[in-house]
């Protein structure tokens, strides 16, 4: 820590952490600061902390020692996902993400008709229809109301960018969770447990299709409720 200026009656100092971080604090915030993060109780709580940091780390830069707790290709995966959103694309090299979409197996395969190669081709007129996007509609933190938006846009503009709209399904259609399989074998276990394990597999499949769809519906149905349901004034 040093004394970067004195400002009337206060002293400014510039403070620099040991991963080269600083920042400018007053003399008696700096003080305060050092005496809590030199506290052994937060000491004690930072180490527990950085190891589960660094995991996460390796995870997302593919350096995990368990290829099966990697997450660099997700990670990668839904960073090009980016490329299908009209709030982000337009500050977004297409055309080096569209080379990097070459590892996607679902975007490259033989049935898609040389998906990538309209896409670049496609390019110019998507780049147009960016320029007339209203950011300020696209709430990245209200995820309902931004998915909305989101596959409206790509809806009203399908027939303009056929073959992004094509890549646009594809990627929508890509969960970034296990959540929804996890899910499934909750239902599983539910439905048939160890005293049923002799069922046949077409009435296992059968019957997790419906439990699975009545679930989804319920659930849709209660969020269309929320959406359209004003909020009823709290009476006083």
């Amino acid at each position: 820590m040093e004394i970067n200026k004195i400002i009337g009656d206060e002293v400014c100092c510039h403070v620099v952490y040991s991963d080269s971080d600083s920042e400018d604090m007053s003399y008696a915030a700096a003080i305060d600061h050092y005496e809590a993060h030199c506290d052994e109780r937060f000491i004690s709580l930072l180490d527990s902390i950085i190891p589960a940091f660094e995991y996460l780390n390796d995870r997302l830069n593919d350096n995990c020692r368990s290829l099966a707790h990697g997450c660099f290709e997700m990670h990668r995966l839904f960073r090009l996902a980016q490329a299908f959103d009209p709030s982000e694309a337009r500050s977004i090299n297409l055309v080096a993400f569209i080379g990097e979409m070459e590892t996607i197996p679902a975007l490259t395969s033989p049935f898609r008709d040389r998906l990538l190669t309209r896409m670049r081709g496609e390019i110019p007129e998507y780049q147009t229809l960016l320029g007339n996007v209203d950011v300020s509609k696209f709430n990245h933190r209200k995820p309902p109301e931004f998915t909305r938006q989101v596959l409206g846009w790509w809806k009203a503009h399908r027939n303009e960018l056929e073959a992004w709209s094509e890549a646009a399904r594809i990627i929508f259609a890509m969960k970034p969770t296990s959540a929804m399989t996890e899910r499934v074998f909750s239902m599983l276990s539910c439905a048939f447990p160890p005293n049923r394990n002799g069922a046949a597999m077409d009435m296992i499949e059968a019957s997790l299709m419906v439990k699975f769809n009545s679930d989804q519906r319920d659930a849709e149905t209660k969020f269309k409720f929320e959406i359209e349901t004003p909020d009823t004034p709290t009476p006083k």
